[in-house]
């Protein structure tokens, strides 16, 4: 069992590792929606609102990804019940679902503002 669960860990840890990564991606295409359209308002207040959104992810990341490492050293060290490993499961999930749905808005903003 704790085997399983640290190979979970390391899995959603990748997981987050990727989405880091991809919200730097997301960033980048931001900076170059504003350099196109610098004069368009409309343009500026939505990417304001995604960088708002990506800082937010970027934290979550963090804090996951920092209750990942403590709860996978912990088991190593000793056995524990599965509530920690079960919460963070559950949190894991959420986390990927909302990203997927973000990756998806945020792709078609892009699409139709980008050329």
């Amino acid at each position: 069992m704790i085997i399983e669960q640290h190979q979970s860990y390391q899995k959603w840890s990748k997981e987050l590792d990727f989405y880091r990564e991809e919200l730097g991606v997301f960033q980048k295409e931001l900076n170059l929606l504003v350099e196109k359209h610098l004069d368009l308002f409309s343009i500026i207040e939505h990417v304001d609102e995604y960088q708002l959104i990506f800082y937010k992810k970027e934290k979550q990341i963090q804090l996951l990804a920092a209750q990942i490492k403590i709860n996978d050293t912990i088991k190593v060290r000793k056995s524990r019940d599965d509530w920690d490993f079960n919460r963070i499961e559950k949190e894991q999930t959420k986390f990927v679902k909302k990203m997927e749905s973000l990756k998806k808005k945020f792709r078609r903003f892009v699409a139709i503002n980008m050329y």
